[in-house]
């Protein structure tokens, strides 16, 4: 009988694989996410036209000719030549390609074991690494390990001659390149440490492990990129990069608050298991494991290198564990009824993920497009950039509009900045986080957060004439607050940013005098609810980005209309709900203000800052004992509360 139906499951075997995948293509074949590879894809045009790799910074007027060690030149010609034949599809489809290679290698690596195992293991290995579905050199990284991986777990003494030449193309395509010999040292270390090193495998390994150290000097820096990963090294342990952990989201680590940190945190236990039952020990699989849980745990762009070592471990511990627990914990007959709960599991994923897939044009894998006529239709998002990621207008305006050089721009703004106008314009600051270093990207922090000091130090440093601020994929810095007070005078205000220029300089710029902008006579655009429908996403954001700036500027119904607009085409936006509360408050109208804030906090239960609004609200009211309760669940000092003042 256990014959019988274990056939049956394993019939199932490869339509739920293929579900599976079809979800992965799904993921992989829509949006790009990010504005980093317009900086690529210009780099990459620059090699090509200059014919060399620049050894100095071309891009920037805040660090030109400073050292730039650029590990990614090939990967950026690539993505360049790709673009220039393609285009934004072409990009896609190159990011499909890579994640479904690096899965399907990771799949049949998982089906050593089985099979319904292995799709749980898949399966959440996916949901973890579909935060990383973006276009960017790490990718490469990402199946260049596990092709590393590959020779060791199927044993294949052949597959070992192709990993210096791997080596050579990861060396110049991403600056995780040292992963690669990392896995032969770990397995030359682990095999002399076992008494394995006798062996023809491991004979073979140690010629491979010369040959592929010998191919990371193959590169324009020869000399940096064998000092670059001792330098990574002793700036984290020496908190050289704790500025950008704590600046940049994706750098933080994913053992910090997060709400995805807790799917990572449970695969990592989940896959840990493995690593602790010491039923004859792979030394070179539990090191792999332990290197790469510290190197991923350190921040979660990482944490999807972590999943190809788990795997391997996985896979090579399994039967002595499943050996273990069929003698000492469960019966064949136990093992037998796991396998089937979790194949129910199984196919009730599986109807689930072919449901969303048949579903997605519907969803939202798709967005209501408006044609000149005003006629509505669906359109697929599959190969397309979504256009949320975009500044466009205010891209627009600057290519239709002389702006004069050396304008500050904020970080996620650089990119695209140097995508549309390298070599007219150069910028402030753009994506290179490590490039730039942390003693200016602090003072490029402190500019942001509307410091006087540093912002008057940066105008006389580099001459500032202007401020380009997008807010497309940022909140509005207090630095537009900062800016509005000390005269700068706004020459754009749209959804996606806004822009400041000096009143000393609009005299040499008779045209964009005539773009001034006035916020005193300033009026909210009325809105076309049956056609703006279709901004449920971009537009709602833009909504309240554009109410926000108005709501710090001290226009406050000015600032409500926006939010109100906001509200008609979304009414789940908490964070306007929150902006009405305020300027409520602000009007001393403490009734309605509290009801705005709980509002928001009915469509957001975690919004930390309606929960303390709420406390301050209480406190003006007299009531401290409430105001004392949500204070101490968001552990905050009550009398240090009273001295905050409410922006």
């Amino acid at each position: 009988m256990f014959e019988k139906v274990n056939k049956a499951i394993d019939f199932f075997r490869w339509p739920a694989f293929f579900i599976l995948f079809s979800y992965l293509v799904l993921f992989a074949s829509f949006n790009l996410h990010g504005l980093d590879y317009l900086f690529h894809i210009k780099s990459g045009e620059y090699i090509l036209e200059t014919g060399q790799v620049p050894r100095e910074d071309v891009f920037s007027f805040t660090q030109e000719g400073k050292e730039w060690d650029n590990h990614e030149w090939l990967y950026q010609v690539l993505i360049y030549k790709i673009y220039q034949q393609f285009g934004i599809e072409g990009l896609i489809l190159f990011k499909a390609i890579i994640l479904i290679i690096a899965f399907f290698l990771l799949t049949a690596i998982a089906l050593k074991i089985d099979w319904i195992f292995a799709f749980f293991l898949i399966f959440f290995s996916l949901k973890v690494s579909f935060a990383r579905f973006t276009l960017r050199p790490d990718h490469l990284s990402f199946l260049f390990f596990i092709l590393f991986l590959i020779p060791f777990v199927f044993k294949k003494k052949k597959l070992l001659y192709s990993l210096p030449f791997i080596q050579v193309i990861w060396v110049n395509t991403h600056g995780f390149f040292f992963l690669g010999p990392l896995v032969l040292l770990l397995y030359l270390f682990s095999g002399w440490l076992g008494k394995k090193n006798h062996n023809q495998f491991y004979k073979k390994a140690k010629i491979i492990t010369l040959f592929t150290i010998f191919a990371c000097l193959i590169n324009p820096y020869p000399i940096t990129t064998l000092i670059y990963p001792l330098k990574i090294i002793k700036d984290i342990l020496g908190g050289r990069q704790t500025i950008f952990y704590q600046s940049i989201q994706e750098l933080r680590s994913p053992l910090t608050p997060f709400s995805l940190n807790s799917l990572y945190i449970k695969y990592f236990i989940f896959t840990s298991f493995f690593a602790f039952i010491f039923i004859r020990p792979n030394f070179f699989y539990l090191f792999l494991w332990a290197v790469m849980a510290l190197f991923s745990l350190n921040s979660m762009r990482n944490f999807y290198f972590y999943i190809p070592a788990a795997i391997a471990l996985v896979q090579n511990r399994f039967f002595y564990i499943k050996r273990y627990f069929l003698r000492e914990v469960v019966t064949v007959k136990g093992f037998f009824l796991i396998r089937i709960l979790l194949f129910i599991f199984i196919a009730q994923i599986s109807l689930t993920t072919a449901g969303q897939i048949i579903n997605a044009p519907k969803t939202k894998y798709s967005y209501l497009d408006f044609s000149l006529e005003n006629s509505v239709e669906s359109s697929s998002k599959f190969f397309r950039q979504r256009e949320t990621e975009y500044p466009k207008k205010l891209i627009n305006f600057i290519k239709n509009n002389q702006l004069p050089d050396n304008m500050y721009n904020n970080f996620n703004l650089g990119s695209n900045l140097i995508f549309n106008f390298y070599p007219k314009r150069k910028v402030f600051i753009d994506g290179r986080a490590e490039f730039y270093g942390q003693d200016f990207f602090r003072f490029y922090n402190n500019i942001n957060s509307g410091n006087k000091a540093a912002l008057d130090e940066a105008v006389e440093r580099y001459k500032l004439k202007g401020f380009i601020i997008g807010y497309k994929r940022d909140n509005p810095p207090e630095l537009i607050f900062t800016l509005y007070k000390k005269g700068y005078r706004c020459i754009y205000f749209g959804m996606d940013g806004i822009i400041f220029i000096k009143e000393s300089v609009l005299k040499d710029y008779p045209n964009l005098r005539k773009k001034k902008i006035d916020f005193s006579q300033y009026q909210p655009e009325s809105l076309d609810f049956i056609k703006d429908v279709k901004l449920y996403t971009p537009y709602a954001e833009g909504l309240y980005k554009k109410g926000y700036v108005l709501y710090r500027l001290g226009f406050y119904n000015k600032s409500r209309i926006h939010m109100s607009n906001l509200l008609n085409i979304y009414p789940g936006g908490y964070k306007a709900l929150y902006i009405l509360a305020k300027i409520k408050y602000k009007n001393k109208n403490y009734e309605q203000a509290y009801i705005f804030a709980r509002k928001a906090l009915g469509f957001n239960s975690n919004f930390k800052k309606a929960k303390k609004f709420i406390a301050r609200i209480y406190l003006d009211l007299g009531k401290e004992k409430p105001a004392r309760e949500l204070l101490d669940e968001l552990n905050l000092n009550l009398e240090k509360f009273k001295t905050e003042k409410v922006k």
